[in-house]
């Protein structure tokens, strides 16, 4: 609907905007569906398996595929005048989107829907000061110099360092939080006429602050799910073993593993009894 309203008031043809909403809508639920059939994992325990393919279906091939069909109706209604342009412009755009906005609002609903408490004071401070120090970050990168020589374009790794923070300390819910605000912020930056984003034509400038977006957020989030995978590999492995140990000592058995290469041997209590 905002996408609509803004089309509108652009002097778009009604007609031609209605189709690229039904465009997106398409899109958006193939996307849906792909996802829906090919990862089975609620999406905060992803396995790094299942997040390629999320990656795959939703950042590349499905916005890439239906591009084919968008830049063909924009170049036929004289909105671009290459199609291959319009192709590529169109693809990374709504990759951007996917790999942007679908964790933040997949993750967002499911912290809503379980509403966990009990977050500790330590852990509540560290994610306020790394808030504060991501949007400060962002604005020194994107918002604060204007457009010209003197903007560096090194500062826009500036944020980097604290996405890995996010992502180590925060997984995959932290570093998708992060990220939508620095794409908030660079967006705004560059509407401003700030930041580093803005040496070429509009479309260009356009094309590359999505491109960085593009190649920002995608190895984050799979570094995110690997992670958190292992994570919850060996705390998986940890209950096993408690609960192999709690069976052994309840049953009174001796328990033991000997290492014929090293020549080492564990027993458990019980066994040393």
């Amino acid at each position: 609907a905002a996408h609509f309203l803004a089309t509108q008031q652009a002097g778009w043809p009604p007609l031609y905007a209605l189709h690229c909403e039904a465009f997106d809508a398409t899109q958006n639920l193939l996307t849906a569906a792909g996802i829906r059939f090919l990862i089975k994992s609620p999406f905060d325990r992803l396995t790094l398996r299942e997040a390629v393919i999320f990656v795959l279906v939703a950042v590349v091939a499905l916005p890439f595929g239906t591009a084919l069909w968008g830049a063909a109706f924009t170049i036929s209604n004289g909105f671009g005048v290459d199609y291959w342009v319009e192709w590529r412009n169109l693809g990374v755009s709504n990759g951007v989107t996917m790999i942007v906005l679908a964790p933040a609002i997949l993750l967002g609903a499911k912290a809503l829907q379980t509403r966990r408490t009990g977050a500790s004071a330590a852990r509540v401070a560290e994610a306020s000061v790394l808030a504060l120090a991501v949007f400060a970050a962002a604005y020194i990168a994107f918002d604060r110099a204007p457009a010209g020589p003197e903007t560096s374009p090194a500062l826009i790794y500036l944020p980097v360092p604290l996405l890995i923070w996010a992502v180590l300390r925060f997984g995959l819910g932290g570093v998708s939080t992060a990220m939508l605000a620095i794409a908030i912020m660079a967006i705004w930056g560059t509407m401003q006429g700030r930041g580093p984003f803005l040496t070429q034509a509009p479309a260009e400038n356009a094309l590359a602050l999505q491109l960085f977006l593009l190649m920002l957020a995608t190895p984050l989030m799979l570094l995110a799910v690997a992670i958190g995978e292992e994570r919850r590999a060996r705390e998986a492995l940890r209950v096993s073993d408690e609960r192999m140990s709690l069976a052994a000592a309840s049953a009174q058995l001796a328990v033991w593993d000997w290492d014929i290469e090293s020549d080492q041997v564990w027993v458990t209590d019980e066994g040393r009894k």
